[in-house]
């Protein structure tokens, strides 16, 4: 826990001698009036050695005060469970005097009256190595804040080590938490140092590690001895990430101004303490500033009640969390409606929604094992609090990062999974969720034609989840043959999408033709095939699948516009349809490679992303990287422009099937790495199309011209030499 604040310590006890009220360790508020130490704490403050194995009598009380109170005045507490110190290992020895280091030893302590209405119940979160944590003396102390690094862990201890500078763990922080900050939770629970042995260390060596039982552990512990913990209230908690004072003044100011009036202040003071469970809020403004920049919710209940009456201060609001890093997106009623809707048996898990709808968000690493078990259930137990965590994790996720119109706010990852899962789901829970959906982004200002576009991935992913296949839609595949400079052959053969319906050919023309009167016959083609098919009022745009040969990859096929020249409509085919690029020629240069094509398909969703920047100029470099990466199938080349035609023929000709460039610039290009990544692979080519109209519509943006090669080894273009799909000529 950074920094020194009151609401910082609202967590903490403090363990105390009877009598002397000398410290001997910290403790952790559990909730319900329960405070958790270490058994050896308790054994020290009542003057019994520090590994005794027996349990207390009940009789017996134990003196506790909380830093958060500044007042001396001791609780007094009564041992309710104990889980001594003990050996590490099966045997379960009792722990003696020189262990170097020991499991278990848990006291869970009653308190005798009602605790003081300042104190927290500490969030809590698994054990990871790597972890960054922080640790505090019994008393709380700012100064005594000791940070450290998780260098070891399993099930029965943990081991932390901190730098030479700054303070470090000893006596008195024992029975204190581990704090997380990048998990806003605890994680562990101090149990004591390791001092350095002569047979393990360097005597010369300066040792400061310290050992603690994670998170993990705590709980089968306490499992193991019948306590119940308290499930986490959506609005319970306190966020402690420090906000940066700029962003403070800003939110203060907004309130201010949103709530200028005293009387509707105290209004929504008041909900705000009845929606969080807090036992007041303050009614002025700095208070409700703060309740908005340190408790979960807050921001998000306080613009519920403020989203019709005020529509710019809810946004601006909205805006100032977003600066501020607050994770929790929902309000307590939105919270708890969605965890309402959300047990879907037998349907979908949250698990498989969120891997398809955020297939390369870090989600997975942040959530407990148990939720990330495949289940045909979104709830993995009785009590739900997988699904509540799997929703919390998402939470963290402002932001798709997919398109949305300008000024908009981007739609939250949480609600894209939703629509995922709405997606699977009989037609009477799909609208329930979708009502959710919509109702969120009301209160956010999220457009809803962005909700819309999502909605649409949503459902195209569940059609082929339940068939096996991409749904049904027509395709125009194109060839075209460079003749006369700025002319081209053209042939095409038309796919209705139906399965009982093969390729046709539609176009087969021995007179070379400009751009534009190319993009007119194509539409021309494409409208009379999709009519006479019956598919006038397809859900998505058709695919236009264009077949160049290498040295004419960087004709800009996608800008091709076939103005109507009585009625001026414009008809640029990357914007009417789907364009994707094959390049046949170039991937039968490479027979070697052909079976890595057909793997590194398989691994389009989950496979590795390999980015091409000017930093690489040679082909061994490419080479280097592509076959280092065996499940790599996508390729974002922002290499500089001479280099480019080289390394995209490298990664074509070692089986990359996708490859993303820019055709206007060779800079590297965040919003090339956005279209790739957000949103499931399958639905590259659509983000680009949609990318291209607003693109379009927005002459001032930045003039970003992405070309996809898209090239599908299960879909083989319909032309004579490529009918083998192995590329090998059959004997005669």
């Amino acid at each position: 826990m950074a920094g020194g604040t009151d609401t910082e310590l609202a967590y903490l006890a403090s363990v105390r001698k009877r009598g002397s009220g000398e410290l001997v360790g910290g403790g952790v508020y559990l909730g319900s009036g329960r405070v958790l130490t270490c058994a050896h704490v308790v054994n020290e403050a009542l003057g019994r050695v520090w590994n005794e194995q027996k349990r207390p009598e009940a009789a017996v009380t134990v003196d506790l005060t909380f830093p958060v109170l500044r007042d001396s005045t001791p609780y007094v507490a009564s041992v309710a469970q104990w889980v001594p110190a003990r050996r590490p290992g099966p045997e379960a020895l009792p722990a003696c005097d020189g262990e170097r280091v020991w499991t278990g030893d848990l006291a869970v302590l009653d308190l005798e009256r009602e605790p003081p209405a300042q104190l927290l119940r500490v969030p809590w979160r698994a054990m990871a190595r790597n972890q960054k944590v922080t640790a505090r003396y019994g008393n709380g102390q700012p100064f005594t804040l000791a940070e450290g690094t998780v260098v070891y862990y399993e099930n029965q201890y943990a081991l932390v080590d901190v730098p030479l500078e700054g303070a470090t763990i000893a006596p008195g922080y024992s029975g204190g938490v581990l704090w997380c900050e990048a998990k806003r939770a605890g994680v562990g629970v101090v149990l004591g140092i390791m001092p350095p042995g002569k047979d393990e260390f360097d005597p010369s060596a300066v040792i400061r590690r310290a050992f603690a039982l994670p998170w993990q552990a705590v709980e089968a512990e306490l499992a193991a001895v019948s306590v119940v913990l308290e499930p986490d209230h959506p609005g319970a908690g306190l966020m402690t990430r420090d906000v940066e004072p700029a962003v403070r003044h800003a939110m203060t100011r907004a309130v201010a101004d949103v709530l200028h009036d005293p009387h509707i202040r105290a209004d929504h003071a008041d909900r705000l303490a009845d929606e969080l469970r807090l036992p007041a809020v303050g009614q002025t403004v700095d208070e409700i500033t703060e309740v908005l920049l340190t408790r979960p919710r807050a921001i998000a209940v306080l613009t519920e009640g403020l989203r019709r009456e005020n529509r710019d201060g809810t946004a601006r609001l909205l805006a100032l969390g977003r600066s501020a890093c607050i994770p929790t997106i929902l309000s307590v009623r939105e919270y708890r409606w969605l965890i309402d809707l959300l047990p879907v048996q037998g349907v979908v898990s949250l698990r498989e929604a969120a891997g398809a709808a955020l297939p390369h968000a870090t989600l997975f690493d942040e959530l407990p094992e148990a939720a990330l078990r495949g289940t045909s259930t979104v709830l993995k137990d009785d009590t739900g609090r997988e699904t509540e965590r799997f929703v919390e994790a998402l939470e963290a996720y402002w932001g798709d990062g997919a398109h949305v119109p300008e000024g908009k706010p981007r739609v939250p990852g949480l609600l894209r999974v939703v629509e995922y899962v709405a997606a699977c789901c009989a037609t009477e829970r799909a609208t329930e969720l979708r009502e959710w959906c919509e109702a969120v982004i009301d209160r956010l200002g999220v457009a809803s034609e962005a909700l819309d576009e999502r909605r649409d991935d949503a459902t195209a992913w569940a059609a082929t989840r339940r068939g096996g296949d991409e749904p049904a839609r027509p395709r125009l595949t194109v060839w075209l043959q460079s003749r006369d400079p700025g002319h081209f052959l053209c042939s095409a053969w038309y796919a209705s999408g139906y399965r009982d319906e093969a390729e046709r050919m539609l176009v087969a023309e021995e007179q070379a033709r400009p751009p534009a009167e190319l993009a007119r016959l194509l539409r021309r083609e494409l409208l009379r095939a999709t009519e006479a098919a019956g598919r006038t009022s397809t859900a998505t745009a058709a695919v236009l699948e264009i077949l160049l040969d290498d040295k004419d990859l960087d004709e800009p096929v996608e800008e091709w516009d076939g103005e109507d020249p009585d009625t001026g409509m414009p008809c640029v085919l990357g914007v009417e349809y789907e364009v994707v690029i094959r390049c046949p020629e170039m991937r039968l240069r490479a027979k070697d490679h052909l079976h890595s094509w057909h793997l590194r398909w398989g691994h389009l969703e989950r496979g590795d992303l390999v980015r091409l920047g000017h930093e690489h100029t040679d082909r061994r470099q490419v080479y280097g990287l592509v076959l280092g990466e065996p499940s790599a199938a996508r390729v974002v080349l922002s290499c500089a422009e001479q280099h480019r035609a080289e390394l995209r023929g490298m990664c074509v000709g070692l089986g990359i099937p996708v490859v993303l460039w820019d055709r206007n610039s060779s800079a590297q290009n965040e919003d090339l790495n956005a279209l790739m990544l957000d949103g499931p692979v399958k639905a590259l080519p659509q983000r680009i199309r949609t990318y291209r109209a607003h693109r379009l519509g927005t002459p001032e943006a930045a003039p970003t011209a992405p070309a996809l090669i898209w090239d599908d080894p299960t879909r083989m273009p319909p032309l004579p030499y490529l009918r083998d799909p192995t590329g090998e000529e059959q004997a005669s």
